[in-house]
């Protein structure tokens, strides 16, 4: 049915799995952390001279950053532009950190440590906080 309707045949068997992106984010005393993979992200609003100004708490996960090709490149990955592709792994991603994305993940060529950070907040004049996937930014 699948041929008729769409002009290919039906996948003999579809992935095991894809992936996703994470954030969290754990407010305790006057510290805020947030642990993160992929390209999902954190940003404080922090009130500023009668204004709302956004400061990044995280960074993408991306070929974007040297030390994430580095260590993709010496795990046995190719990062080509935006791209990281493993040895074992059909197609190419854009993250270099993910939940998920099993075949990938063989050899270490991605990640599924998060990266921490934590900001005091004791000083600062917090209005909010917004966690978001990489489809809002």
């Amino acid at each position: 049915q699948t041929q008729a309707e769409h002009g290919f045949p039906a996948p003999r068997s579809l992935p095991p799995e894809g992936g996703s992106t994470a954030t969290v984010v754990a407010l305790r005393g006057g510290a805020l952390t947030v642990a993160w993979v992929g390209d999902s992200r954190c940003v404080l609003a922090l009130r500023r001279d009668g204004a709302v100004v956004g400061e990044a708490l995280t960074r993408d996960h991306g070929p974007d950053h040297e030390d994430e090709v580095r260590r993709c490149e010496a795990a046995g990955g190719v990062v080509d532009g935006r791209y990281v592709a493993a040895p074992q792994a059909e197609g190419l991603l854009q993250v270099t950190r993910s939940l998920g994305d099993r075949a990938h993940h063989i050899d270490r060529v991605l990640l599924a440590t998060p990266e921490v950070a934590t900001r005091d907040l004791s000083a600062a004049d917090a209005a909010f906080v917004i966690v978001a996937s990489d489809g809002l930014w």
